[in-house]
């Protein structure tokens, strides 16, 4: 691949001319691997404002048009650099509406600034270009054109997560700035719509044959959560009054065939419920002001660009999903592609909470359990995307760890802290706190420190840093008052770290009842003594599945250093003991094994152990009735013993 030769089109301004040049595939990969920079904004600016004014249909993939960029610098600049795809054809750029000298070249439009500006200087860029990217079939891929054969109709989209944004607009291409304010203007065949971010605004006929769609959200908005959808569209719209707050305005955008909205109404319709939930759950939703929206497009899955998802169907968990993400993703958007978990790990759980509040708890759980399947079905991989995995969508939209995981994640989370007003306190509390910003993993632990009063540290150096999950061997033993739990814990993996954390058992008493017990296991092999009011019967582990994990066992018997008078599983066999010997089980050690007679006399055996069990020697005896006393270091426990 490195010998391979293509040819790339680089313009400079003023004079818009083309000189054509090589290079080797070399700086393919190094623009592949720069594109890491997101992750840090060392650009010198900050923007302000985007109007992306562009002509464009549902045929192709074809723009020509403009994006004009508002900044500020932060620093002295003596130049500017934004993002573009180098297939368009950049015909010219202005500063503040004079001619400007670029230089557009692998990717990027590089704009010399001469003087040098100082920092706090407010400049409008703008640049002209008109192209079409090669349509690739990749699911990330900024600006797509797809046919629905369903529904006979053609679409074109964008999608610009996670860096793909500058293959259809000009672009800063970093997280933590977001622009406090869009326009986006789309002129198009006079038969068809747009669908946008923020609030439609009154179209502009331009002639018989072409309309300007102009749309404008005045809420700061992530890089690529910025979009145009262009189809044949009719719109379902309708408002939303959850309780104490402002109405909103739910506007969607279905293929203009009265068969679709028949097909999907019902749908559609539930997100009034969820908008209700999640304004309760969450806190009030963030962009009232302007709507919430739906548009349909032929792609597999759904996109939650700010205000209004792209969704290739409706059903209940994507609309569920996409909506979760106004929250966290737009409102508060992941810091960095490694922190994807805050837009999807609480998006996915958004799918479960809707489920068990809106339909109910056991359909929940079913839907649970796939995604722990899935989980399992792998021994390692972190909810935190590691350095080598930030530039690779792939491995940022991992399902089964960004999506399963992280959903889990926040399951267990929810748990531990075993407060569902404080658990939904924190997660208001820092969507408040992030507002309109970015946040990481450490920023959510911060607040959930702070609300909780405890330290949640070692939970997520284990389920967000640290890989795998715990394998469980639980045993029990149980005596009048008191029952007696070990906790042996393997790794699914080596080097899968110790995993602390809460666990649950619900005992089954010998009178009928039933009692529910927690504890934390903060070391392996912990052995846990714990007041009861009757006998145990049978001790069931986890027995509403929050955790995360495999369980090997679960066994009465074979608890390690506690009395033996605790160890109600020890027991011989046969009894009537016959053929000289009998067997011993439910004792993982003996110091000393005594018969007593009748008369109270010591009758000396031997004692053999074969694997968990031993076996006792009373070829000696005469038949009668005796008592076995068994002793470790701890104590001991006398049983019945009948010779024949």
């Amino acid at each position: 691949m490195a010998g391979f030769l293509f040819f790339i089109q680089i313009s400079w301004g003023w004079a818009q001319s083309h000189l054509h040049t090589t290079e080797t595939c070399g700086h393919t990969k190094a623009w592949a691997q720069r594109l890491a920079h997101q992750e840090t904004d060392d650009t010198g600016f900050d923007v302000k404002w985007y109007f992306l004014d562009l002509e464009a249909s549902n045929a192709d993939v074809s723009l020509s048009g403009s994006t004009t960029i508002l900044v500020e610098a932060t620093s002295a600049l003596d130049e500017v650099v934004f993002e573009l795809q180098r297939d368009y054809d950049v015909s010219s750029v202005t500063i503040n509406g004079r001619e400007a000298v670029f230089l557009h070249e692998l990717d990027e439009v590089r704009i010399l600034l001469a003087p040098e500006e100082p920092a706090g200087t407010l400049m409008e860029f703008e640049i002209f270009y008109s192209g079409a990217i090669p349509i690739t079939g990749n699911f990330f891929q900024g600006i797509n054109n797809a046919y629905s054969a369903q529904w006979d109709q053609r679409v074109t989209y964008t999608l610009s997560e996670p860096y793909n944004a500058y293959q259809w607009f000009a672009a800063k291409q970093v997280l933590t700035d977001k622009a406090d304010s869009v326009w986006i203007h789309v002129t198009t065949p006079a038969d068809q719509e747009v669908a946008s971010n923020g609030i439609r605004q009154e179209p502009e006929i331009l002639d018989e044959v072409r309309v300007t769609h102009k749309w404008k959200t005045n809420y700061p908005i992530a890089y690529y959560l910025i979009s145009m959808t262009i189809g044949d569209y009719q719109e379902y719209n309708f408002t939303v009054e959850p309780e104490g707050e402002n109405p909103i305005f739910v506007q969607n955008y279905i293929y203009d065939d009265p068969a679709v909205l028949e097909f999907y109404r019902e749908d559609i319709d539930e997100t009034a419920d969820m908008l209700k939930l999640f304004s309760e759950l969450f806190g009030a939703y963030p962009f009232s002001g302007e709507k919430y929206g739906h548009v349909q497009a032929p792609f597999g899955g759904g996109m939650e660009h700010q205000t209004m998802s792209l969704m290739g169907n409706f059903n209940f968990t994507l609309i569920a999903h996409e909506l979760g993400h106004q929250w966290f993703g737009d409102y508060v958007t992941c810091g960095t592609w490694q922190d994807i978990w805050i837009n999807e790990g609480f998006a996915r759980y958004s799918e479960y909470l809707a489920i068990e509040k809106l339909i109910d708890r056991a359909t929940a759980e079913e839907w649970r359990q796939d995604d722990v399947e899935r989980i399992l079905s792998e021994n390692g991989g972190t909810v935190f995307v590691p350095e080598s995995g930030a530039d690779l969508p792939s491995r940022i939209f991992d399902f089964r760890l960004t999506y399963s995981k992280g959903g889990q994640l926040v399951h267990m989370l929810r748990h531990e802290i075993n407060d569902d007003d404080l658990f939904f306190r924190v997660l208001r509390e820092f969507v408040q706190r992030k507002a309109f910003a970015t946040g990481t993993g450490d920023d959510f632990v911060e607040v959930l420190n702070e609300l909780t009063e405890q330290d949640f540290t070692w939970f997520f150096e284990q389920w967000y840093y640290g890989g795998g999950f715990p394998i469980y061997d639980i045993t029990w033993e149980d005596g009048a008052d008191t029952v007696w739990i070990q906790s042996d814990q393997t790794g699914s993996y080596n080097g899968a770290p110790f995993f602390q954390g809460t666990l649950p058992f619900r005992l089954t008493l010998e009178n009928g009842g039933q009692e529910i017990v927690r504890v934390f296991q903060s070391e392996n092999n912990q052995k846990f003594a714990i007041p009861i009011s009757d006998r145990v019967v049978d001790v069931e582990f986890d027995y509403e599945n929050w955790i995360l994990k495999e369980v090997n066992s679960v066994r009465r018997g074979g608890v390690v250093g506690i009395p033996l008078e605790y160890r109600a599983s020890a027991k011989i066999y046969p009894q009537p003991a016959t053929g000289g010997y009998v067997h011993l089980e439910g004792i993982s050690s003996l110091s000393r094994v005594q018969v007593i007679d009748l008369q109270g006399r010591f009758h000396q055996i031997s004692s053999v152990q074969e694997g968990e069990r031993w076996r006792l020697d009373l070829s000696r005896l005469q038949a009668g009735m005796y008592q076995l006393r068994v002793e470790d270091e701890l104590g001991g426990v006398s049983l019945p013993l009948v010779v024949r």
